[in-house]
């Protein structure tokens, strides 16, 4: 399955599919757990999470999301968001859901909740960049794209995108 978000914290595991439309095309996508950074690199604890995701969350979630039930997923991660506050990787799951869903005021609210609780989620800060820079919003958008750039410096998306947001930003200051 391309595109799901794997979101992990001792034993929670939630899911996200994501279509793959224009305005979606941005935002970091995890293709399988495998690239998620865990707590534990234990390779046990890892197998048992993959197998648990493919099993049961993955079809789970991500037919909510083909049945059109993205509120279900909304309201699944905000109960889980509730029980547990400092879930940063929920955060950023329920901020792509809310982007996608357009309701951008409360996707950058829960990035940055994100980024809050875990400094270092390179992913917040990516995404979160990247609706920026759809908004327009171009000094925010630099901001977050270096702020990923100190977290992964060889983040070759990351540093591209800057550079178009430098460039833009660069036509904006020429213009009279």
């Amino acid at each position: 399955m391309g595109g799901l978000l794997l979101a992990v914290d001792h034993g929670n595991a939630l899911s996200l599919g994501q279509r793959h439309e224009v305005r979606q095309r941005h935002l970091r996508r995890i293709r399988g757990t495998r690239e998620h950074r865990f707590a534990e690199e234990d390779a046990a604890q890892r197998h048992a999470i993959e197998a648990a995701y493919e099993r049961v969350l993955a079809p789970r979630l991500d037919g909510m999301r083909v049945a059109g039930r993205m509120q279900l997923a909304v309201a699944s991660l905000e109960k889980t968001i509730a029980a547990k506050p400092d879930f940063a990787e929920a955060c950023l799951n329920l901020a792509n859901i809310y982007a996608e869903l357009e309701h951008l005021d409360k996707a950058i609210a829960k990035y940055r909740q994100a980024i809050a609780i875990s400094p270092t989620l390179i992913e917040a800060h990516y995404n979160l960049a990247a609706l920026f820079q759809h908004q327009q919003r171009l000094d925010d958008a630099k901001r977050q794209y270096q702020a990923a750039l100190i977290i992964k410096p060889d983040f070759r998306e990351a540093r591209e995108r800057l550079g178009e947001v430098l460039r833009l930003l660069a036509q904006e200051s020429a213009a009279p």
